[in-house]
């Protein structure tokens, strides 16, 4: 009696477990693509900063005046620094002025 019993719930066992481990993937899955996304946002958010600042210092040193200084900094920003960044976080250039603007204001007023 139990082994027919058994033969008969065996397939539907065999289903189940199937779609418990297909869930259990696909979770896991979620979860790791959530986590890696997460962290590769941060570098974008540390990226494009980074790259405004490497051009406003790189633009101070040349003692350009502070517009031009912004201009060339969002330029390198776009040309070398942070172009991944820049399209994932959809920075706009005025929003990179207003960065490098910032950075600039950290550079001039930063101790030698």
């Amino acid at each position: 009696m139990f082994t027919d019993t058994f033969v008969f719930i065996a397939p539907h066992l065999i289903e189940i477990l199937g779609l418990l481990i297909t869930l259990l993937i696909g979770w896991i899955a979620k979860r790791l693509r959530d986590w890696t996304g997460i962290q590769i946002e941060a570098l974008h958010r540390e990226a494009l900063p980074s790259a405004l600042m490497t051009g406003v210092r790189t633009a101070f040193e040349r003692n350009l005046p502070p517009a031009v200084a912004v201009d060339a900094a969002v330029s390198h920003a776009q040309r070398i620094g942070a172009l991944d960044a820049i399209a994932a976080l959809g920075a706009s250039r005025e929003t990179m002025g207003a960065i490098a603007r910032a950075k600039l204001q950290e550079a001039v007023s930063a101790p030698v």
